[in-house]
């Protein structure tokens, strides 16, 4: 993970509070589209930046390595399944 290796903080899954965990996505590039990870649709409305009670959830500091990579909100437009595994790519 991208963060382990720039900033030196293990961060497992569940500590960050994310509904589907992404490698190598640039998420920016996701703003305003729609894209499709899985079966399912969807639309990426806005950035998301960590939230300044993280680090006391998760008890680690970290929240200057999530900024920029915190994540996306995306409106889901058509449900289904994702698995581990699935690429999220623009459709």
């Amino acid at each position: 993970m991208t963060i382990a290796r720039d900033h030196n903080v293990d961060l497992r899954p569940d500590q960050c509070r994310m509904n589907v965990i992404t490698t190598g996505v640039p998420l920016s590039h996701l703003m305003d589209r729609q894209f499709v990870v899985g079966d399912v649709l969807l639309r990426g409305l806005k950035l998301n930046e960590p939230c300044s009670r993280l680090p006391e959830v998760a008890c680690i500091r970290l929240v200057s390595a999530l900024v920029r990579r915190c994540g996306l909100f995306a409106e889901i437009l058509e449900g289904g399944e994702i698995r581990p595994g699935n690429v999220a790519r623009p459709r």
